[in-house]
C-alpha cells in the first residue's frame, strides 16, 4: 500500500492538503465522461484536484487525471497538456457549488507518516477548517491547537496510535478514507 496524493485547497496562495471533507466536493472526472486510471500507487483513483478559494468562491483551478482512453475533453474552455502518463487541466476556473466543511493540513509532520492511504490530520501543524454553502465561503476556524493537543496525547500514550491485529481491516478503511467522522472524530461540532 501506498500513501495518496491528497486534493488540495489554496487560499491566498497558501496551499493545504484536504485531509476530511464533510461530504464528498460535488466533481466527477465521470460527468465530463472521462474514466479514470490509478495514476500510481499513490493515487488509486486516478486524479487529483486543486481547489481554490477565490473573491469568497470555491473553484475547481487544477486537474491531473489519466483516463483509459487518453482522451481529454476542454473543460471551462480549459485544454489538458498531455503527457503521456498523465494530463493537466491548469488555471480551469470551474465554479463549485458545494456545501459543507473541508479541513487543510499543511506542515506535516514526518513522525505521523503513514505509507497508506490518506494521512491523518492532527499530523499537520497547521489545520484550517473551510465551511461553504453552495460554493460560498462562509466561515474559516483554525485548528491548529486541537491537532497539537491529540499529538500530546498520543506521545503521553503511544498505543493509542497502534491498532490491534484484529482490527487491521478498520485501520486500512480508516487510512483510505476522507469523510469527516472517520478522519475528524476528535473535532468538536
Amino acid at each position: 500500500m501506498t500513501s495518496q496524493i491528497p486534493d488540495r485547497i489554496v487560499m491566498d496562495d497558501n496551499p493545504l492538503s484536504i485531509v476530511a471533507y464533510s461530504h464528498w466536493i460535488p466533481f466527477n472526472p465521470k460527468d465530463c465522461g472521462m474514466y479514470t486510471l490509478p495514476l500510481s500507487s499513490a493515487c488509486w483513483r486516478g486524479h487529483w484536484c486543486v481547489y481554490k478559494i477565490q473573491d469568497g468562491s470555491l473553484y475547481l483551478d487544477q486537474l491531473t487525471i489519466k483516463t483509459m482512453n487518453d482522451k481529454y475533453p476542454v473543460l471551462n474552455g480549459v485544454s489538458a497538456e498531455d503527457y503521456g502518463y498523465e494530463a493537466v487541466y491548469e488555471k480551469l476556473g470551474l465554479p463549485v457549488s458545494y456545501s459543507g466543511k473541508i479541513l487543510g493540513g499543511a506542515d506535516f509532520i514526518t513522525d505521523y507518516y503513514i505509507h497508506m492511504g490518506f494521512q491523518q490530520p492532527y499530523g499537520y501543524k497547521k489545520l484550517i477548517e473551510f465551511t461553504f454553502e453552495n460554493g460560498k465561503l462562509v466561515s474559516t476556524a483554525d485548528h491548529s491547537d486541537i491537532a497539537e493537543k491529540i499529538r500530546k496525547e498520543i506521545e503521553q500514550n503511544p498505543c493509542n496510535r497502534i491498532y490491534e491485529a484484529e482490527h487491521a481491516a478498520d485501520f486500512i478503511h480508516d487510512s483510505f478514507s476522507l469523510d469527516y467522522e472517520t478522519k475528524c472524530w476528535w473535532l468538536e461540532e
